[in-house]
């Protein structure tokens, strides 16, 4: 038997340089090898806890031969699997390994089995899988009753990877486990496709494009699964030395104009873009009564890869990034009001304009449809974002605002202020000078906005310095502070707070935060003014300058959670996204900016049920129930020290009040605990981190 144990402060003491310590160990930046010793060939069981920080993470037994087994390990770090040691082992480790890795606690315990103790033990895991895991987990392991026959532990390494859940999986696997529940369509979907109005499929592109690219996506038309008496497919530009399917027609704007003059809908299909198999019946059957429809996508170069699993409609995502692509299905009647056709058709990269042109249409009663599905695959690397297509855009509506290149390739909007409302930022503090001088300090001597009032809320401080510091700090006219004698209940103080409060806008605010951009204000103030906002929250940085905020999703991670939370400061993120203004179910109140009549309408922060978790996540779903939206600001910069002057939930009491708080919200806002329209349902819902997800959400439309 091979125990090991190391305690948090042992392991805060290893650096992630290499290294190796006295008993063996072997310490990188991104792995830690721990070597093991066995009693010789046979099963063993390994059981403990391995907690650990960071991206990508696996957990492995190897030999000197190479990998022996994955050891699934849940997401409070809890390790207890089994494994089988070959005779003639060598160098025998577990390994460690996770992007930006920090581990906390590594302490298990090694112990052969005897080949009763092993079937026992793998033959418990199956009957409590089968028992507790439902069918749709199970399906996304492929295990089945049948699965026993298959052999005991082929059968328990399918439900082991239950365990792990929350771990994503390879892209490969994912196509392996989701697309083949689509390879046999229903029985009536010829009879559905009969009912539908005519699909016109057109190829489009400009003259860079190769004629092998044009022949690429013509031939991908035939292969789509859709009978061709409903389709037809056109080429926008002649001269073309390609093969034209006698079910083709070929032309250019005047002909594909004539062609649509009929009610239906149209596919545009870019040079290069190739369609799936089954896409066909997926946009012929999907986004029937939707103004234009989008799908997920990936990228074939020359194996699919680097797949694009897309939020649902989000107009600035959609400036800063064109994450839609060059691939959509829409009406007749909006592709030809929107002039594409006259003036945009042979410009370079055309696919931006047309998403651009058809979103200018939309009235706000109707969305586009989003098919979470992977409909289409790129055969040309993407294209960087274009910020003339978005000025030019932004010009035809009438709106004001500076549009240059962001990082990334992203496109960068700074919208112009149409007014300097009075913003009042809400500060709620108890104690804590160090961190509250640093906020305010940060402020008043960095924010350039013009016009706002700074509310301290002392919320029962004793500490002499911060007594003095407050009352000293009043001398500034733009600082008020307000005292709240009650038991801290963080919305009820905001809320005591905003009835206060002279401004217009509210600007709720930790006292753990530091202003870094000194236009952090003027931008999120700009944003709010555009039309049907209700909330917009900023890009807050630990202060080591990794991501800790870049919007919230509801759901994954079981109820709220941070978006690209830990990432390093300059990386991109998800599709661009944690470099990207959009919107987002929900922005976090240790920086969030929201209309004062708006906070007053909707009854402010929840302090009954939600007194001091998610009251923030509340407040914005609500704020997107009246109808209003939630946007992240990717150039709001702040400083977070998260929950520094709380602490941690870590009595009994903060425990209990903290899972009333979780259970209120998912019951509050079950509807959307399964589907964040901005969290794609093909991605991971045990953990926000874009990896891919296991479990089977999207069904075909004949399934």
């Amino acid at each position: 038997m091979q125990v090991v144990a190391l305690t948090t402060a042992e392991v805060v003491a290893l650096t992630p340089k290499q290294q190796r310590r006295d008993d063996g160990w072997s310490i990188a930046e991104d792995r830690i090898v721990v070597p093991l010793k066995v009693a010789g060939p046979g099963w063993y069981s390994i059981e403990g806890e391995v907690v650990i920080e960071g991206r990508k993470r696996i957990v492995s037994v190897h030999s000197a031969a190479g990998l022996l087994v994955h050891l699934p390990l849940t997401l409070k770090g809890r390790l207890l699997d089994l494994f089988y040691v070959p005779a003639g082992y060598s160098g025998l480790s577990m390994q460690i390994s996770a992007k930006d890795l920090t581990l906390y606690r590594c302490d298990f315990q090694l112990t052969k089995l005897t080949t009763m103790q092993r079937v026992w033990r793998m033959t418990r895991r199956l009957a409590l899988t089968f028992i507790r895991q439902p069918a749709s987990r199970r399906r996304g392991v492929a295990l089945g009753w049948t699965s026993v026959f298959e052999g005991l532990e082929p059968a328990y390494r399918k439900a082991c990877q239950l365990r792990a859940w929350h771990a994503g999986i390879p892209y490969a696997a994912w196509i392996r486990l989701h697309e083949a529940e689509h390879a046999q369509p229903h029985s009536r979907i010829a009879q559905y496709l009969t009912t539908r109005p005519r699909l016109v499929v057109v190829v489009y592109g400009d003259a860079t494009l190769s004629a092998a690219l044009w022949q690429t996506s013509i031939d991908s038309v035939a292969k789509a699964k859709i009978a061709l008496s409903n389709v037809f497919a056109l080429t926008i530009n002649t001269g073309l030395n390609v093969d034209i399917p006698t079910s083709v027609a070929c032309g250019d704007a005047k002909a594909l104009a004539k062609w649509l003059a009929v009610d239906g809908r149209v596919l545009l299909l870019r040079a290069g873009a190739v369609l799936s198999a089954w896409s066909g019946a997926w946009w012929a059957l999907c986004g029937t009564s939707a103004p234009f429809s989008y799908s997920d996508s990936d990228y074939l170069m020359p194996h699919r890869r680097r797949p694009q699993f897309k939020p649902d409609w989000s107009i600035e995502l959609l400036r800063s990034t064109h994450y839609i692509g060059d691939v959509v299905c829409c009406q007749v009647p909006a592709l030809l009001n929107c002039g594409w056709l006259e003036s945009d058709w042979q410009r370079d990269r055309p696919g931006q304009r047309l998403v651009l042109r058809l979103a200018e249409q939309l009235d706000g009663a109707s969305a586009p449809e989003h098919i979470a599905a992977v409909l289409w695959h790129d055969t040309l690397p993407p294209a960087p974002a274009q910020p003339a297509s978005v000025a030019e855009h932004l010009q035809r509506l009438g709106v004001a605002a500076a549009v240059s290149e962001g990082a990334h390739q992203t496109v960068r909007v700074s919208y112009q202020r149409s007014s300097t409302p009075l913003v009042s930022i809400i500060v709620p503090t108890r104690d804590m000078l160090n961190l509250l001088a640093a906020c305010v300090n940060s402020v008043l001597d960095k924010t350039q906005y013009p016009s706002f009032e700074l509310l301290i809320v002392d919320n029962q401080s004793s500490c002499s310095d911060t007594l003095a510091y407050m009352q000293q700090i009043t001398a500034d006219a733009r600082v008020k502070v307000l005292c709240y004698d009650q038991p801290f209940n963080y919305a009820a103080i905001n809320n005591f707070a905003v009835n206060h409060a002279d401004g217009e806008l509210i600007c709720l605010l930790n006292n753990d935060t530091e202003v870094i951009s000194a236009q952090w204000l003027d931008e999120m103030v700009a944003t709010l003014q555009q039309p049907a906002v209700g909330a917009v929250g900023a890009r807050l940085l630990y202060s080591d300058g990794r991501v800790q905020h870049a919007g919230d999703t509801v759901g994954p991670g079981g109820c709220a959670d941070h978006l690209h939370s830990k990432i390093a400061r300059h990386e991109a993120g998800y599709m661009k996204r944690a470099v990207a203004t959009q919107e987002v179910s929900a922005v976090t109140a240790a920086c969030l900016l929201t209309p004062k009549p708006l906070f007053l309408q909707l009854g402010g922060l929840n302090e009954q049920q939600l007194a001091v978790a998610f009251n923030d996540v509340d407040y914005c779903l609500r704020v997107r129930e009246a109808g209003y939206r939630v946007v992240y600001n990717a150039y709001a910069e702040l400083y977070h020290h998260e929950s520094v002057s709380r602490g941690k939930d870590s009595t009994p009491e903060k425990a209990q009040r903290a899972k009333r708080e979780a259970e209120y919200m998912r019951r509050r806002w079950a509807h959307l605990m399964s589907h964040d329209p901005f969290y794609n349902p093909n991605l991971n819902y045990q953990r926000a981190d874009f990896s891919l997800g296991r479990e089977l959400k999207v069904k075909a439309p004949w399934q």
